[in-house]
C-alpha cells in the first residue's frame, strides 16, 4: 500500500468512528487492518507531532495563523486500551479515558496538544499547553516563533477569583523571551483582569 494512500484511510476511520475491518474498499487506501498498523507504526516515532509541526510551519509561512489570540480547552475521550495519559472519567463512570488539552489560534487552528488522565483537572496543564505549541521557522532569520499574543482559557481554567467573576476574560499575556509558560504569571495576570473589571480578588 502506498504511503500517501494511508493518511486517507487513517483519518477517515477515526474521523467517522467506524471499525477499520469496514473501510470501504471504494476509498482505495488498502485494508483497514493495514491502515491501522501503519498508524501504530508511525505513531511510536513521533511521525504525526512532526507532520502536525510542518503543516503548522507552512500555515505559518502563508500568513494563515492567527497569533493575537489563542484559547485552552479541554475533551475527555474514551481510551479502553489504557496508555500512560489514562485515568478514571469521573463523567464516564469511571472508565479509562484521556483528556486531551488544546490550544488554538485566532482563527480555531490546532497549533498545540498536551495529554493527561480523564481524571486531571483542567488547571493544572493550563501552563505546559501553550509550551506544546512547536517552534516554527518562516523561512526569515531569527528565533523560531511558538508563542502567542495572548491566552484565553475556557472557565473552568480559571482560578476561583476569576472564575466566579462577572465579565471577566482571563487574559493572558504571554513573553515570548520566557521558554515556559509560567503558572505564577497566569495567576498574576488573572488577577489583575479581576482588579480591573471591579470585582473582589
Amino acid at each position: 500500500m502506498d504511503d500517501r494512500a494511508a493518511p486517507t484511510g487513517i483519518l477517515f476511520v477515526l474521523r467517522s468512528g467506524i471499525p477499520w475491518e469496514m473501510l470501504p474498499a471504494e476509498m482505495n487506501c488498502g485494508r483497514g487492518m493495514s491502515c491501522w498498523r501503519r498508524l501504530r507504526g508511525w505513531q511510536v516515532p513521533g511521525m504525526w507531532r512532526r507532520l502536525h509541526q510542518v503543516l503548522l510551519e507552512r500555515l505559518h509561512v502563508a500568513g494563515s495563523i492567527d497569533w493575537g489570540r489563542a484559547s485552552v480547552d479541554s475533551a475527555s475521550v474514551p481510551a479502553k486500551k489504557r496508555g500512560s495519559a489514562t485515568g478514571p472519567n469521573p463523567t464516564d463512570r469511571g472508565k479509562a479515558g484521556t483528556k486531551r488539552h488544546r490550544v488554538t489560534d485566532a482563527r480555531g487552528t490546532p497549533i498545540g496538544l498536551v495529554l493527561t488522565g480523564a481524571n486531571c483537572h483542567d488547571r493544572p496543564p493550563m501552563a505546559p499547553t501553550p509550551d506544546a505549541i512547536p517552534p516554527l521557522r518562516s523561512g526569515r532569520r531569527g528565533r523560531p516563533l511558538r508563542r502567542p499574543t495572548s491566552c484565553t482559557p475556557t472557565r473552568p481554567m480559571m482560578p476561583p477569583c476569576t472564575a466566579h467573576a462577572p465579565g471577566v476574560a482571563a487574559e493572558v499575556e504571554f513573553d515570548r523571551r520566557l521558554s515556559d509558560a509560567a503558572a505564577g504569571l497566569i495567576r498574576r495576570e488573572c488577577r489583575r483582569e479581576t482588579w480591573r473589571s471591579g470585582a473582589p480578588p
